[in-house]
């Protein structure tokens, strides 16, 4: 599905990939190509609440378009969204392919075992990568710009504002243990309204339709 938009100042045009929306800009300024983003981003999350993603490539050719994909897809995907109710992160494909790395092998440990409810830094640092978990703490931080902890805990509330928006049929604590809360389905909804302001249910209520 391909689809002619703006000319020169706007982007070429946009294609659907999968579950992916790319848009191949015609701008020599990336200030620009950001500040169009977060126009889209803004006029599309109020009917996305959850799952939204946005990131951006460095500038290349034609022949280049197939790696520039790839490579903003992958950023896109070990990166959560950082956003809190009123701004957009926007996610630079080339600052996230030279994170160190260590910080990627724990970036795709998460990602692959976050409905472990003993997941944390500790227990990768010395299970997994056997380093020290202050040092690895650090270096997360430096390369991220955000503690593990709170790392961890957004990425385990968009991944349940996905469930509740897309998996209508699961039991709440059946989105509690795959998102990490173990059976502690009342922590989990205290975690939840913490972080959008509304209880689980609520929030299914409020955009499951959508």
């Amino acid at each position: 599905c391909i689809d002619n938009v703006f000319g020169k100042d706007g982007w070429y045009f946009s294609v659907v990939l999968h579950d992916c929306v790319v848009l191949l800009f015609n701008s020599e300024d990336k200030t620009r190509a950001e500040a169009l983003v977060k126009q889209i981003y803004n006029e599309t999350v109020r009917y996305v609440p959850a799952g939204l993603r946005v990131a951006i490539s460095e500038k290349g050719s034609l022949e280049s378009l197939p790696e520039m994909y790839k490579k903003t897809r992958e950023a896109v995907k070990i990166c959560p969204s950082l956003r809190d109710s009123t701004t957009i992160t926007l996610i630079d494909a080339s600052i996230v392919q030279n994170y160190n790395r260590i910080i990627r092998q724990v970036i795709q440990y998460v990602n692959e075992n976050l409905s472990d409810s003993s997941l944390s830094l500790n227990y990768i640092a010395s299970k997994i990568l056997y380093l020290n978990p202050d040092y690895l703490g650090k270096l997360f931080k430096k390369e991220c710009g955000i503690k593990f902890s709170d790392y961890l805990m957004k990425l385990r509330m968009e991944k349940a504002k996905q469930l509740l928006i897309t998996a209508g049929d699961l039991k709440m604590y059946e989105v509690a243990r795959r998102v990490g809360f173990g059976d502690n389905v009342a922590y989990f909804g205290q975690v939840f309204r913490k972080y959008t302001g509304l209880l689980p249910s609520e929030y299914r209520t409020k955009y499951g339709q959508t």
